[in-house]
């Protein structure tokens, strides 16, 4: 089957994803919407279990640029704006500051997902498995699935 075989699928309007999933599905903050940041929004966007996705970004251009990609989804300039309104975060930050906004989340009550690297050291690492296991909550590394694939042929 050609790809020109698919049918076309219109994006998912914010009123239709509320609509749908305000029941029981999940509000994500993506902090940092740089080139990976922007993929988990597209990732997270569509979704069906996924309610909202908050864009976070500090820099005015990169907000305006992702938000016109996305316009039904809320954008903030700081985490510590919407943290309150949400269940997960994805940290898609440049990595010395992974840490920081990682456990911000953590000790806020948010799973997180933090964008590889998870730190530069193993020593903020181990704080950060530290809090999210204290607080019982989930804290994830994304690795891109090629490299998983390369892992899995090596173990062969």
């Amino acid at each position: 089957m050609s790809v020109q075989e698919f049918p076309a699928v219109e994006p998912r309007t914010a009123r239709r994803r509320v609509s749908r999933a305000k029941r029981n599905g999940v509000s994500v903050a993506v902090v940092g919407c740089g080139y990976w940041g922007s993929k988990h929004v597209r990732v997270l966007s569509a979704l069906e279990d996924v309610s909202e996705v908050i864009l976070v970004e500090q820099d005015e251009r990169t907000r305006r640029e992702v938000s016109a990609s996305y316009p039904d989804a809320y954008t903030a300039a700081t985490l510590q704006e919407i943290l309150p309104k949400v269940h997960a975060v994805v940290v898609a930050t440049s990595p010395r500051e992974h840490v920081s906004t990682a456990l911000h989340a953590l000790r806020a009550g948010k799973h997180v997902l933090v964008e590889k690297p998870l730190t530069t050291n193993s020593g903020d690492a181990q704080t950060l498995i530290a809090e999210a296991v204290q607080r019982k909550l989930v804290l994830m590394v994304a690795i891109p699935s090629s490299l998983v694939r390369q892992c899995a042929n090596c173990a062969t």
